[in-house]
């Protein structure tokens, strides 16, 4: 629309540990701006994407905050090996230790008992205590990508499994993410669905989301 536009990137690594990273910003001056990142490890590792989430709307009046290690499974020595520093992170962030609702989401199995979640209505919580909280999560994802040996998984899984559970995070969020109502009112209903299933989730554009 004449308000709105959107930003987007979309690159692999040169050294091979991410097959996939997105972002993109939505800029829709004081009523939203939203940022928005994913990363996909390379399907020779069962390490967790990493999904960051900050949405902004009436002037920062209302905040959304969410990060999180997505996991490919709810194993116990798979969350203890991967999500673990993030469990330390949260830690430190009290004000970000909120639950999502399940009025939006429904099934919580790519979702880490380490997500960093909260609501605010103070713009200035994105210059301190947020923005803090972002780059230690980020710096975390990136040492664990450095540290991990790609060539081992700790739950002994294949690429034909990594790639499942990949696609199966894509599929469930292309059918229940709520941006799908942001970015149709913005830019149109057609507009939003090649968006969510060509770029944001890698779905064949003949895919129904649910209503």
């Amino acid at each position: 629309t004449a308000t709105s536009r959107v930003g987007c990137l979309c690159f692999s690594t040169r050294e091979g540990k991410f097959r996939r990273v997105r972002l993109e910003y939505i800029d829709s001056g004081p009523k939203a701006q939203i940022l928005n990142a994913l990363f996909y490890p390379a399907l020779t590792s069962e390490m967790p994407m990493l999904g960051l989430d900050l949405l902004s709307f009436n002037e920062g009046k209302r905040i959304l905050i969410g990060m999180d290690y997505h996991p490919l499974s709810q194993d116990k020595r798979y969350i203890d090996t991967y999500i673990s520093p993030l469990q330390q992170i949260k830690s430190k962030y009290p004000e970000l230790q909120g639950e999502i609702s399940k009025r939006i989401y429904n099934d919580f199995q790519f979702f880490s008992p380490g997500i960093l979640f909260g609501r605010f209505e103070d713009p200035e919580v994105l210059k301190s205590r947020i923005f803090t909280a972002y780059v230690d999560i980020l710096k975390s994802y990136l040492a664990m990508a450095r540290g991990t040996d790609f060539s081992q998984n700790v739950t002994g899984n294949t690429k034909d499994w990594i790639l499942e559970r990949q696609q199966a995070y894509n599929k469930y969020n292309y059918e229940n993410d709520p941006a799908a109502g942001i970015f149709a009112a913005n830019f149109g209903k057609a507009w939003s669905e090649r968006f969510m299933g060509e770029f944001l989730f890698e779905m064949p554009v003949t895919e129904e989301r649910q209503e």
